[in-house]
């Protein structure tokens, strides 16, 4: 997990519960700082912003690893003092998946980043399966196409059609 928080006793709250959970964190303080060490953070799965940052807010941050291909499905949480609907509302409209003010309640944190981080990764495991299964369809393909062939040449001129319909279907 990847935060973002300038205040140090916020971070270091945030880091202390989410290392209790078993999960691993990188600190950074400000998003330009982030940004610049994205190599350092592969295999995220999940970013916690704060808005008001020294260097860029967390909506221009947020608006950035929306543009990234290897973070754009990466679950993000803004983690921040400002309350109002309109500031909820631009988050989520920046990319944001989830809003949490502060101050905030440990267990309902812990529980939203739980639900979150479940969300991703079980995302992301549909979609290793399907790949998995990339060669399973490509040898299904090979038989379908390999028994067209043979109903063809067996049977003649009159199943050519069949061989069609499986090419449309393929």
């Amino acid at each position: 997990i990847v935060t973002v928080e300038d205040d140090k006793t916020i971070s270091e709250l945030v880091e202390f519960n989410l290392l209790n959970e078993g999960y691993d964190v990188k600190n950074f303080s400000s998003g330009r700082e982030m940004l610049n060490s994205r190599d350092s953070f592969a295999g995220v799965s999940l970013f916690i912003l704060d808005i008001m940052l020294p260097d860029m807010d967390g909506f221009e941050i947020c608006t950035k690893l929306r543009k990234i291909p290897d973070y754009e499905p990466v679950p993000i949480i803004m983690l921040t003092a400002m309350g109002s609907e309109k500031d909820k509302v631009k988050a989520l409209d920046s990319g944001a998946d989830d809003y949490i003010t502060k101050p905030f309640g440990v267990r309902e944190f812990i529980a939203r980043v739980n639900a979150n981080v479940r969300r991703y990764t079980k995302s992301k495991g549909i979609l290793n399966d399907d790949m998995a299964l990339l060669p399973e369809i490509e040898k299904g393909t090979r038989l379908i196409s390999k028994t067209g062939i043979a109903l063809v040449h067996g049977f003649g001129k009159e199943l050519t059609v069949i061989t069609k319909i499986v090419i449309v279907i393929y």
